[in-house]
C-alpha cells in the first residue's frame, strides 16, 4: 500500500490568532476532523465578484514589487492593473483574470448554476490570478501529471482531460482543492464538493486526481508566499485555509492517519472471558461505538488471589475499529485461541482472580471484585463457580461496561449480563456475535457505478480484504466523505469497513460479491447533510413505511440510478429498500436508526 504520510512542520510565522482559531480541531482525525474544520471555516465574509479583483491584488502581490501580481500558471508577474475585463480585446489575452481552481462547472456555482448564490463563486481561497488565454485553455480540467507542454505556459502540461501546473505551485493547487472539499459539504444551499480519483467528472461536483494531489502536497510544501496569501485572505473574508496552517491535517483526513481517531469517552467492554484447561486463558474486548478507538487509552488490570487493582497491568496499543473485537490470550494457549488473538501475554488468571478494564486510569468494566477471592470462583447467572473452568460470554444486549460486579453477574440466567458456557468453549471468540452465527450475503453487482450496502458484519474488517474477490474488475470504491480504495494502485484511505455505511463502487464488468459474516443489532447514526447508508435488513421493505417517523428530517433519498424519494412532495420513485443496496440520503439534522 502506498502511504501518503505528510512530514511537514507548521510554519513558525503562523500567528497567535489562528492558533486559537483551530483550538477545537486538536486531536481529531478522519470524519471528525473534517466536520470540525468545516464548522471553523464556514460562514465566511462573502465578497462581491468585483471586490475579489482588489483582494487578489493584495493576496497574490509580487513580494518584490507591489505594483505587480503573480500569475498562477505562467509563473510570471504583470502589472496588477492589467485586468482582462474585455474578452473580445486581443490585447487582454495577456492580461489577468480570476481563475477558479475548482472550476465553477464542477459544482454548478457559477452564474446560472444551481448554487450561483452560494459563496463558492467568490471564495478568495479558490481564486488565483491567471493569464486570460491560459485560464481559458485549462477550462474545467481536473489535475494530474503528464501530457503535452502548453505553448504559452511552458511549465504546464495537459491532456484532453487533465492539467498539470508548474512544479512550484502544485502543492498550492492541492491545498486549495482540499480547502474547497472541506468548506463546501452541501449544507446551507451550497454545493457538496468531493475530491475523487476520476478526471471526467463533469457535471458532478467532483474533481481529481486525489492520489496525485496528495503527492503534490508532500512534494511542494508551504512557502512564505502561500502563507502570506492565507493571511491576506483572512483579512478580507475572515476564514483561513487549514491545510496551509496545519499541513498534517491532510494526512489526518485523506491519508493513513485518518484512522487514528482518539476517543474522549469509554467505548470498550469486556465481551468474553475464558478460563479453560491448562493455559487456555483469554479475554475479548469489544468496541461498541461507531468510531475507531485508540487502545493506548485502555489497560487490563489483574488481581491474583485477592488484593488491589494495582497488582498487575497489561498495556494495550494500536487502534480498534467500530463493532470490532480485540483478543488477549496466554502465549501458550491452544492454537484455536491464539489464531484469533491480537496479542499473547502472560494472561494466567484462575477462577478466583479478578480482571478489570480501565480507560484513562478509571475502571469501566470488570469480572470479579477487588479484595475478594472465592476459592471456587464467582457466582454468575445461577452457576456457583462460573469464573472457574468456564467461558463467560456477554449478552449482545449489553453495550456498556459495569463496575458493579454483583449486578453484572446476576443471580440467574435472566438478570445476568453473561452466558455461562462449558470449559474450553472457544466457538465465539473474536466475533462477539454468538446469537446469530455466520451467514453469507450474496450481492449481484452490475458493471459501471453502483451503491453497495452490506447487511452483515464481515469476518474481516479491512476494505481490501472484503472486496478482494472483485479484483481485477474493481476499479474504485468510495465512501461518503470522498475517501477511496484503488486496488490497481494499492491505495486505500477508507481503511476499514463501517457497518451501516454504503459505498459507491465501479466495476468493469458484472460480478457477484459474497460476504461471510454475522448479523447483529446495530444503530446507524445518519449525520446532517448528505450521507450514504446501507439497508441492513434481509428482506425488502416499503421505503415510505420504513421512514415514516423521519419525514420531517429527510429532504431526499436517492438510489444508484438516481431514482428519488421526496417526502415533502409525497413522491417515491424508488419503491422498496432492498438488501445489498446502498442509498444516498440528505437530512436537515442527524437521525438514529435501530436495525
Amino acid at each position: 500500500m502506498k502511504n501518503y504520510i505528510v512530514l511537514l512542520l507548521c510554519l513558525s510565522s503562523f500567528n497567535a490568532v489562528s492558533q486559537d482559531y483551530y483550538a477545537t480541531s486538536q486531536n481529531l482525525y478522519g470524519s471528525s476532523l473534517r466536520s470540525q474544520l468545516h464548522d471553523i471555516i464556514n460562514n465566511h465574509q462573502v465578497l462581491s465578484y468585483s471586490t475579489c479583483i482588489s483582494a487578489l491584488k493584495e493576496s497574490d502581490q509580487d513580494p518584490l514589487d507591489s505594483n505587480l501580481i503573480k500569475l498562477i500558471y505562467k509563473n510570471n508577474s504583470i502589472n496588477n492593473n492589467d485586468f482582462a475585463y474585455d474578452s473580445s480585446n486581443p490585447e487582454h489575452l495577456d492580461f489577468w483574470n480570476r481563475e477558479h481552481v475548482w472550476a465553477k462547472s464542477l459544482g454548478s456555482f457559477g452564474p446560472g448554476g444551481e448554487f450561483e448564490d452560494s459563496p463558492a463563486n467568490t471564495d478568495l481561497h479558490n481564486l488565483k490570478p491567471s493569464d486570460m488565454s491560459v485560464n481559458y485553455d485549462r477550462g474545467n480540467m481536473g489535475f494530474d501529471n503528464g501530457g503535452t507542454q502548453h505553448f504559452e505556459a511552458s511549465g504546464c502540461n495537459y491532456t484532453s482531460n487533465s492539467w498539470e501546473p508548474p512544479t512550484n505551485v502544485k502543492g498550492d493547487i492541492a491545498r486549495i482543492l482540499f480547502y474547497m472539499d472541506i468548506r463546501y459539504n452541501g449544507s446551507n444551499n451550497e454545493p457538496n464538493l468531493t475530491i475523487t480519483e476520476d478526471l471526467n467528472t463533469y457535471p458532478n461536483p467532483e474533481i481529481g486526481v486525489l492520489s496525485t494531489l496528495l503527492q503534490w502536497h508532500i512534494n511542494d510544501p508551504i512557502d512564505e508566499f502561500e502563507e502570506n496569501r492565507n493571511n491576506k485572505i483572512y483579512d478580507w473574508q475572515n476564514n483561513r485555509n487549514p491545510f496551509i496552517d496545519h499541513p498534517e491535517y491532510v494526512n489526518r483526513i485523506w491519508g493513513t492517519d485518518s484512522i487514528s481517531t482518539t476517543s474522549s469517552t469509554a467505548r470498550l467492554i469486556i465481551s468474553e472471558y475464558i478460563e479453560g484447561s491448562s493455559n487456555n486463558k483469554a479475554l475479548e474486548l469489544y468496541n461498541t461505538s461507531l468510531d475507531t478507538v485508540d487502545l493506548s487509552n485502555y489497560k487490563i488490570l489483574k488481581i491474583t488471589n485477592g488484593g488491589s487493582w494495582d497488582e498487575q497491568t497489561f498495556y494495550l496499543t494500536g487502534f480498534l475499529g467500530p463493532n470490532s473485537t480485540y483478543v488477549l490470550s496466554h502465549s501458550s494457549a491452544s492454537s484455536t485461541i491464539n489464531d484469533v488473538s491480537d496479542v499473547q501475554v502472560n494472561l494466567n488468571h484462575n477462577g478466583n482472580d479478578a480482571l478489570a478494564l480501565s480507560f484513562n486510569d478509571s475502571i469501566i468494566d470488570q469480572i470479579g471484585m477487588e479484595g475478594d477471592s472465592p476459592s471456587e470462583g464467582w457466582f454468575v447467572a445461577g452457576v456457583s463457580t462460573a469464573t472457574k473452568n468456564h467461558t463467560l460470554r456477554r449478552k449482545l444486549t449489553f453495550t456498556n461496561g459495569n463496575t458493579n460486579w454483583e449486578n453484572s453477574a446476576g443471580t440467574d440466567i435472566e438478570n445476568s449480563e453473561w452466558i455461562v458456557l462449558e470449559q474450553d468453549d472457544f466457538s465465539g471468540l473474536g466475533s462477539h456475535s454468538q446469537n446469530t452465527g455466520l451467514v453469507t450475503q450474496s450481492i449481484q453487482l452490475p458493471s459501471g457505478w453502483f451503491m453497495v450496502g452490506l447487511n452483515v458484519v464481515p469476518n474481516v474488517n479491512s476494505i481490501p480484504d472484503i472486496f478482494e474477490s472483485l479484483n481485477p474488475e474493481l476499479v474504485i470504491l468510495k465512501d461518503f466523505t470522498g475517501n477511496v480504495f484503488l486496488p490497481e494502485y494499492d491505495f486505500n484511505n477508507i481503511v476499514d469497513f463501517e457497518i451501516g455505511s454504503a459505498y459507491k463502487i465501479k466495476l468493469s464488468e458484472d460480478k457477484t460479491l459474497e460476504i461471510i459474516g454475522t448479523q447483529t443489532q446495530v444503530t446507524t447514526i445518519i449525520p446532517q447533510g448528505w450521507y450514504m447508508f446501507s439497508y441492513l435488513h434481509t428482506e425488502e421493505q416499503d421505503l415510505e413505511l420504513f421512514f415514516e417517523n423521519y419525514t420531517s428530517e429527510i429532504l431526499q433519498v436517492k438510489d444508484y440510478l438516481g431514482n428519488t424519494y421526496l417526502p415533502e412532495y409525497n413522491f417515491n420513485g424508488i419503491g422498496n429498500l432492498a438488501p445489498g443496496y446502498g442509498y444516498q440520503i440528505k437530512t436537515t439534522t442527524s437521525i438514529s436508526i435501530n436495525w
